[in-house]
């Protein structure tokens, strides 16, 4: 049935409009998302963090549809609703916790649904920790506030991280003074490869230490985004230790809603265009106006890109 854009095949799947795309192939039953982010941050906080103010009007330029929730039961009871069987398409393309400890505080049995959620379906999970100093046993991650440094930190993103799409490496960059208060509290993420098989995607080092061991230790020791492609339990998760505003961060932060999702979340792509302006053959002064051979050299652009 077939009403305003929007399609049924029977009365106990979810409604979903075009933007619906094929998710995970299981034997003969095919599973399917929303173009939808789901957004969650904690209900106890007077006012929506910084952070998540960031996150959300980033997605708003992106044009990327979310839904913003506190964490209360219905986004998890809906969640649960489409763990039935008879249910084939998810309302969420990718869940985001604006801060973990969102999700360490959820009960076992909810966060069970989160992940059932996330197998069925082939969507991931992204985490920002920004606030939380110390262990986390359920990742296998130590998170370290960093010491006040008189040197110079450069931050370094790994060229051969899987998670890169739209973000180069492209050499280091100075780690941003972010203002007290922000909510956007940058922290190191430690783990141990041999147990947590992590991606370290970005990591800051000493200007001054830039020796092959400092490199190294700095790599497992003073992460700060890490990526998980779900080896281990079939989910794929994305940590981000340092919050926005970060240039940086934004685009690895695109990266990961690509990554994460079945789905395209956003309505841009790689695909670019060079348009060239030739007005300045027939209107131009003498002197800079376009000659025969610019012309030619236009034309040869053209037909590289």
């Amino acid at each position: 049935m077939t009403k305003a854009g929007w399609k049924t095949t029977s009365p106990n799947e979810l409604p979903f409009d075009e933007w619906t795309f094929s998710s995970t192939q299981l034997g003969n039953m095919t599973f399917q998302v929303q173009n939808k982010i789901l957004l969650v941050h904690k209900s106890w906080v007077k006012e929506r963090s910084k952070l998540s103010h960031y996150v959300a009007r980033f997605l708003d330029g992106l044009r990327a549809p979310y839904v913003v929730s506190e964490v209360d039961d219905r986004p998890f009871l809906d969640l649960k609703e489409d763990l039935k069987p008879d249910i084939r398409v998810g309302r969420y393309s990718l869940v985001i916790f604006v801060d973990i400890k969102a999700y360490l505080e959820l009960k076992p049995s909810v966060q069970q649904i989160v992940r059932l959620y996330c197998l069925k379906f082939s969507t991931g999970l992204l985490f920002f920790i920004s606030n939380h100093i110390g262990a986390i046993p359920d990742f296998g991650i130590e998170v370290i506030k960093p010491q006040k440094e008189k040197q110079t930190l450069d931050v370094e993103v790994n060229e051969t991280s899987k998670l890169l799409r739209i973000t180069r490496r492209g050499g280091s960059t100075l780690k941003p003074y972010v203002q007290k208060g922000q909510g956007t509290r940058w922290c190191y993420l430690r783990y141990d490869p041999s147990v947590t098989p992590y991606e370290t995607v970005e990591y800051v080092v000493n200007r001054k230490k830039r020796q092959k061991r400092d490199l190294e230790v700095a790599v497992t020791d003073q992460a700060t985004i890490l990526l998980d492609d779900g080896k281990k339990d079939g989910i794929k998760k994305v940590f981000f230790g340092g919050g926005f505003p970060f240039f940086i961060h934004t685009m690895l932060f695109m990266d990961s809603l690509e990554y994460l999702s079945p789905v395209n979340p956003t309505v841009f792509s790689l695909e670019r265009y060079l348009q060239i302006d030739v007005d300045d053959i027939f209107i131009s002064k003498t002197g800079i106006r376009m000659k025969k051979r610019d012309v030619l050299v236009s034309n040869i652009l053209v037909l590289c890109t």
